[in-house]
């Protein structure tokens, strides 16, 4: 993901989205997610859930620290749906780079 520009406010050109899918039939027992900005930057994550009716929820978790080097959220019992992880610059060069890793943990704590 690449946010256009870096600044402490959410807007269209702070922002890039990811979107996926939580599958129904799977032991999902939390949804883990780690971001890492290319170079030094101070990137947030908020995740929501697809409504029925196609927009989108208020935030359900976050991930906000004052790290440069690295971001992390973590949500419980994921519902089936789709989803959309939201990567916001707060604090980085235009076009910083991150890379994600969304990695499904089930009831025993085992990534699957």
């Amino acid at each position: 993901m690449t946010p256009p520009l870096g600044a402490p406010e959410r807007t269209p050109v702070t922002v890039a989205f990811h979107e996926f899918d939580v599958q129904e039939g799977f032991d999902n027992a939390a949804l883990l997610v780690g971001a890492v900005p290319a170079t030094s930057a101070d990137v947030d994550l908020y995740l929501q859930r697809q409504q029925a009716d196609g927009s989108w929820s208020s935030d359900l978790t976050s991930g906000g620290s004052s790290s440069l080097t690295e971001e992390s959220l973590r949500l419980t019992d994921p519902a089936p749906g789709r989803y959309r992880l939201e990567v916001h610059n707060w604090a980085g060069a235009p076009n910083t780079r991150v890379d994600l890793t969304l990695t499904f943990l089930d009831s025993v704590g085992k990534a699957g």
